[in-house]
C-alpha cells in the first residue's frame, strides 16, 4: 500500500492508495471488504480522512484497457461517506474517476449496504441526435460512465460531484481551449459540460460533474473576426465561445472592448454554471422585458443570486459595476459549493480604496481576493468601475479552466 502527499499552494492533500491487477480488455475487479478494511486503516493511520484527502484503488492491466469494471462492499463505502470526509478515486489508464464525499453519500444510502460498481466504457451517442450532430460527432472519442448500486442505476449525485480525467491526443491542428466535453441531457440533446478543458500539462481532459451521462470528446472552435491570435483575451474568448457560453454579439464579432452590461454579464455567468434560464417565468423583475435575458433574470430572482437595484429592478441595459459583478459571482458560487478556498493574506482591506466599497458587495469581494479571484491594479480594485467583456471572459476562463 502506498501512501503519497500533494501540496498544492497553502493545502495538502494526502492520497492513500492500493493497486490492483487485472487482465487487459475490460478491467473487471472485485475489491474484497478485508483489502478496503486495510485500505481504510491506512488512511487513518496517515491522517488522510479530511475533506482534501483521497481514498484510492488503482487499477493496473497487464495491457490495454478497454473498459473497466470495479465492483466494492457498499459497506465500505458507507464508511468512507460517513466516518470520514475524503473522496474514493478509481484510477486506471484509460480513465480516473474521484468522488468526492457528498457523492459517496449518496451513491452509498442508494446501495443501502450491497455492492456497487463503477462502469467505464465506450458509448455510442443515440437517435435523438439530429444528423448535424452525429456527424460533428462521428469520430470523437465517447464513453458511458454508470454506476450501479443495491441493482439501482444512479445516475444523479445530489450535491455532489464525480471529477473524471481521460488521456487526450490533440489531433494536428487542434486549439486545445476549443476541446470540450459534451454530454447527452435526459432529452437526448447535446450539452456541454462548462468546466470540461484540455490539460495541456497532464495530456488529459479532465471535468467535475453532478450526474453520469453518455460523455464525448468534442471539438468546438468558434473564431471571432475581431479577436486576433494574439490578443490577450484569445484562449480565453475560444474557450468560452466553444462551450456554447457565448454567442458573441452578432455579425462573428465578439466586442472584446465593449463595456459589460448587468443582462449581459448575469447571463454569461449562470451560462458558466450550468443554470438554465426559467421556460416560463413567473415572478421576474419589472424591467426583464421579453428578450434574450428574461429567462435567466428570473433564475436569478429565484435562486435568490440577486435583488435587483431596487423597486423589483434590475436594469439589464446599464453598465454593471465590478462590485456587482462580483457580488453576483460569489452568490453563484456560493450556491453551488464552489468558493475558492481562502489563501493566508489580507483581503480588501489591503487595497487604498476599499473605503468605496458597498456594504453589500464588501464580504463577497473580501471572500472572492482572499481566494485569488479577483486582483487589483496598482493597490485599487476599482469597485465602481466597469469592465469589458474581454476581461469577463478572461474571469471565467481562470475560474473554469483550473
Amino acid at each position: 500500500m502506498v501512501v503519497t502527499t500533494k501540496t498544492s499552494g497553502d493545502s495538502t492533500t494526502t492520497r492513500t492508495v492500493i493497486t490492483v491487477g487485472v487482465t487487459s480488455g475490460t478491467a473487471i475487479t472485485t475489491v474484497s471488504g478485508s483489502v478496503m478494511d486495510a485500505l481504510l486503516g491506512k488512511a487513518r493511520e496517515v491522517g488522510a480522512v479530511g475533506s482534501a484527502d483521497i481514498i484510492e484503488i488503482a487499477v493496473s492491466p497487464a495491457g490495454t484497457v478497454t473498459g473497466l469494471s470495479v465492483t466494492v462492499p457498499g459497506t465500505k463505502l458507507k464508511t468512507i461517506a460517513e466516518d470520514t470526509e475524503a473522496a474514493l478515486c478509481i484510477s486506471s489508464p484509460r480513465i480516473t474517476v474521484t468522488f468526492d464525499n457528498a457523492a459517496l453519500d449518496v451513491i452509498a444510502e442508494e446501495a443501502g449496504g450491497a455492492a456497487v460498481t463503477l462502469l467505464a466504457g465506450a458509448a455510442s451517442p443515440g437517435t435523438p441526435l439530429t444528423e448535424a450532430e452525429r456527424e460533428k460527432l462521428a469520430d470523437r472519442p465517447a464513453y458511458d460512465l454508470k454506476v450501479r448500486a443495491g441493482g439501482k442505476t444512479v445516475s444523479d449525485f445530489g450535491d455532489g460531484n464525480a471529477a473524471v480525467s481521460i488521456p487526450y491526443i490533440l489531433r494536428p491542428g487542434e486549439n486545445p481551449d476549443a476541446v470540450v466535453v459534451w454530454y447527452l441531457d435526459a432529452d437526448g440533446n447535446l450539452q456541454a459540460v462548462p468546466n470540461g478543458h484540455y490539460q495541456s500539462e497532464t495530456g488529459k481532459v479532465v471535468f467535475k460533474t453532478a450526474h453520469f451521462r453518455d460523455f464525448i470528446l468534442g471539438y468546438n472552435l468558434i473564431e471571432f473576426s475581431d479577436v486576433s491570435e494574439d490578443a490577450w483575451y484569445e484562449k480565453a474568448v475560444t474557450f468560452i465561445a466553444a462551450r456554447g457560453i457565448t454567442a458573441g454579439t452578432g455579425e462573428n464579432t465578439f466586442s472584446p472592448d465593449a463595456r459589460l452590461t448587468r443582462g449581459q454579464f448575469l447571463v454569461l455567468l449562470l451560462r458558466a454554471y450550468g443554470i438554465a434560464p426559467d421556460a416560463d417565468p413567473s415572478d421576474n423583475f419589472a424591467d426583464a422585458g421579453d428578450s434574450w435575458y428574461t429567462g435567466y433574470l428570473s433564475a436569478a430572482k429565484r435562486l435568490g443570486l440577486s435583488n435587483g437595484i431596487g423597486d423589483n429592478l434590475f436594469a439589464p441595459e446599464r453598465e454593471i459595476s465590478r462590485q456587482d459583478m462580483f457580488t453576483l459571482l460569489y452568490r453563484t458560487l456560493d450556491l453551488l459549493s464552489a468558493l475558492p478556498e481562502a489563501a493566508d493574506g489580507g483581503g480588501v482591506a489591503d487595497y487604498g480604496d476599499a473605503g468605496k466599497i458597498a456594504d453589500y458587495a464588501r464580504d463577497p469581494m473580501d471572500a472572492l481576493v482572499k481566494g485569488g479571484i479577483v486582483t487589483g491594479s496598482s493597490g485599487t480594485l476599482d469597485p465602481l468601475g466597469t469592465s469589458t467583456r474581454a476581461q469577463m471572459a478572461q474571469v471565467l476562463y481562470k475560474l473554469l479552466s483550473k
